[in-house]
């Protein structure tokens, strides 16, 4: 436990060895919620999947870690835009960025790669690493290969210890010997669900808004690369294709998808997720 980490904040509660929060237990539910009720939860469970955060202004996103949230995503088709309100909020939020104005002028500029329909979601990765620095380690491939190679990086190294690893990530890999079967099973999903690009399109940059990329949340002074996001949205596509391996109609496709992504998300977001593809990435 941190105390004061923040002048609006109380206390911290430092995360564990993977990342995860330490007050869940082994199935993965909060131990507080289950043997206290859900008045004694803090208000950041409290707000889930909504979380408040400071840019050039209050933001108020819903994580992509909560299945409604993913569903409300695919609802449809159209391109995902941000609206500014007026809403009174009585919570602690975060300090403002000092240079919030600049970051979010790169975040733009980053989202509207992402929701450029001309190219495959592959080719606006590529595009994207065009616009941000580079890690150590060899360049990424953003193809199928790519997808698998950090897939079974993270798979492999959070598979005793990681929630949504166990439950999706394990069986996954499970049935992927290597990146040319990867490949048949995503064309496969794509057969089941043809705009899975647009609903990768508008998670990844809810996810952006969300984590406030490049910049994220928890690491406000570190400027994140095109590989890093590609490593979420590896962990995210992985997950959702081989959890629809076997779904018999596009209905059953669409759950599979809902509740992979969802999970995928959780990983990403509620774990040191990018320090660890960063270190991954390098290692490459």
């Amino acid at each position: 436990m941190e105390n004061y980490p923040e002048p609006q904040l109380y206390a911290y509660l430092k995360k564990g060895c993977n990342g995860s929060c330490m007050l869940l237990d082994e199935d993965g539910l909060c131990a507080v919620h289950r043997t206290l009720g859900e008045d004694m939860l803090p208000s950041v469970c409290r707000l889930f999947p909504r979380s408040v955060k400071m840019g050039s202004m209050a933001e108020l996103v819903c994580s992509a870690a909560c299945e409604k949230t993913v569903e409300l995503l695919m609802r449809s088709t159209d391109p995902l835009n941000f609206i500014s309100i007026t809403r009174d909020y009585y919570g602690s939020v975060p300090q403002t960025y000092h240079d919030a104005i600049q970051r979010d002028i790169m975040r733009c500029s980053a989202m509207s790669v992402m929701r450029c329909r001309s190219l495959s979601i592959y080719e606006r990765f590529e595009e994207l690493d065009h616009q941000l620095p580079r890690r150590g380690g060899k360049s990424l491939t953003y193809d199928e290969r790519g997808v698998y190679t950090i897939a079974k990086l993270f798979i492999t190294h959070f598979a005793e210890t990681g929630i949504a690893i166990k439950a999706y990530g394990v069986p996954a890999l499970a049935m992927v010997d290597d990146a040319e079967q990867y490949a048949k099973l995503r064309k496969k999903a794509y057969s089941m669900l043809a705009d899975m690009d647009i609903y990768f399109e508008k998670l990844i940059q809810n996810h952006m808004f969300y984590e406030q990329f490049p910049f994220t949340f928890e690491d406000r002074g570190r400027l994140e690369s095109a590989a890093t996001l590609f490593a979420c949205y590896a962990m995210a596509e992985f997950f959702a294709v081989c959890n629809m391996h076997d779904a018999e109609s596009r209905e059953d496709a669409s759950a599979k998808f809902v509740d992979a992504v969802a999970a995928a998300f959780r990983f990403a977001e509620h774990t040191d997720f990018y320090r660890n593809a960063e270190i991954f990435i390098a290692s490459l």
